[in-house]
């Protein structure tokens, strides 16, 4: 896994109140939860780090379901975003400090879109899909 590639934590937002304005603790179902704010990337790479062949998901092994499916591990899946998002911020540049530049992508929603969903968080972008923006455009056009 690459450590070089800069990368931001996700915002966390302040905490809610209901219509009574009390306020509710964030992220805690019940005062006993163990429950933390985490981002997604730190979580995977602890796992490839912890359990490198705990499978993340499984893919066809060929366009025929019956041929049988294949497992992706969290190691295969870290060492996939980090390559990627390291290629896309050498690629992609700010024009601005306050714009966030967007990477479009069309292609199958298959594992390819979480690996690039992953590498543009990681990469500090913007990700647009087809099957978003078609629909999005289309219902306002």
């Amino acid at each position: 896994m690459r450590a070089d590639i800069q990368h931001y934590d996700a915002p966390v937002s302040g905490g809610a109140s209901n219509q009574n304005g009390d306020t509710i603790e964030k992220c805690h179902i019940n005062n006993e939860s163990n429950a933390t704010h985490r981002v997604l990337i730190d979580l995977i790479h602890e796992i490839a780090t912890n359990d490198p062949d705990r499978a993340f998901t499984y893919t066809p092994s060929s366009s025929d379901p019956q041929d049988g499916w294949k497992p992706v591990t969290h190691l295969q899946l870290a060492n996939a975003v980090d390559h990627l998002a390291h290629d896309i911020s050498k690629t992609v540049t700010k024009t601005s400090d306050d714009e966030v530049p967007t990477v479009a992508y069309i292609g199958p929603s298959d594992f390819r879109y979480t690996v690039i969903l992953l590498a543009n968080v990681k990469a500090a972008l913007a990700l647009r899909c087809y099957e978003v923006s078609i629909p999005l455009y289309n219902r306002f056009v």
